[in-house]
């Protein structure tokens, strides 16, 4: 009889366990949630960065899928970049988005077609640098720990996933001050703490 509930009980905190690791698993960034491409994403510099999503955004809220822009750089010469808009994808909202108004900070990524990535409180916008294209996504509403998987830029030889090299947030959450007021209601319990105590 006690070989019966010790089996029981274990195979329910199994069970039990195995609940929580699946309402715990990461949301997936992919392409449900691209807002567009831009090909070549180089060079990796802030304020290029942020007008590429700037010019995918006003894209995006004219539905126009793709154009071709000539541009050179004096890091790097080319002939042609492709802006290639997605076409409303099941995690983007239908226009209009809302402006590009802050650049992030750059963080790195694994190299990996896929990697586990921490948004903090939040952000608008996230890019994701795979290889040498720019990925911009749309990341409302998702916080804390997410999973990027690249589903659509790969190798022009091999035919393989690139992986990502570096990320980026626009638009971030502020905290709104939580933290300022936790402090200070911190402060204030001491103080009143205090007097009591005297």
């Amino acid at each position: 009889m006690g070989r019966v509930k010790i089996s029981k009980l274990f195979i329910s905190g199994y069970v039990a366990l195995a609940t929580v690791i699946a309402v715990y698993a990461l949301p997936t960034i992919d392409s449900d949630y691209l807002i567009g491409t831009v090909d070549p994403g180089s060079p990796a510099d802030p304020v290029q960065e942020f007008a590429r999503l700037q010019q995918l955004v006003e894209m995006y809220n004219l539905g126009v899928s793709s154009f071709t822009l000539t541009q050179t750089s004096p890091h790097k010469s080319w002939d042609h970049v492709a802006y290639t808009g997605s076409s409303r994808n099941a995690n983007v909202p239908v226009p209009n988005l809302p402006d590009v108004s802050e650049y992030g900070s750059q963080n790195g990524a694994n190299g990996n077609p896929a990697f586990e990535f921490d948004l903090g409180l939040g952000s608008d916008y996230t890019m994701v640098k795979w290889g040498d294209v720019a990925a911009y996504y749309w990341t409302r509403g998702l916080d804390g720990k997410v999973d990027f998987q690249n589903d659509i830029v790969r190798n022009k030889n091999s035919g393989s996933l690139l992986g990502g090299s570096h990320v980026v947030q626009f638009n971030r959450i502020p905290d709104g001050g939580i933290t300022l007021i936790l402090l200070g209601l911190g402060v204030t319990c001491l103080a009143l703490l205090r007097r009591r105590l005297s």
